[in-house]
């Protein structure tokens, strides 16, 4: 099966992607075209590039890199559920000091 993608400019300036799966098609959204550059610069080869350029996609590969997730011991129930209650109470906490701040 061959798969065909094409993108268009829609007026609106976000662009949608037309996917072509031989039988069946679809068309999905895919933003405004940002989201499609930070893709670029994380997956770009920028050996061939010169020096000022490389510098620029080195940059922005830092600044566009995904997050590496924490890796977290396994949790019973209990200890998650008490562990989302104090991360809940922390945020609740740093709420109302910003609340108060904008009171003052």
């Amino acid at each position: 099966m061959q798969i065909e993608v094409l993108t268009e400019k829609l007026t609106n300036g976000k662009q949608s992607a037309f996917i072509d799966y031989g039988e069946e098609a679809i068309s999905v959204d895919i933003g405004d075209g940002r989201d499609m550059q930070r893709v670029h610069y994380r997956v770009a080869d920028i050996e061939k590039l010169p020096k000022e350029q490389r510098k620029h996609y080195r940059k922005m590969k830092r600044l566009y890199a995904l997050k590496q997730l924490e890796r977290h011991e396994k949790m019973t129930a209990a200890e998650h559920e008490a562990a989302m209650k104090e991360r809940v109470r922390k945020r609740f906490e740093e709420a109302q000091k910003n609340l108060n701040k904008k009171e003052v």
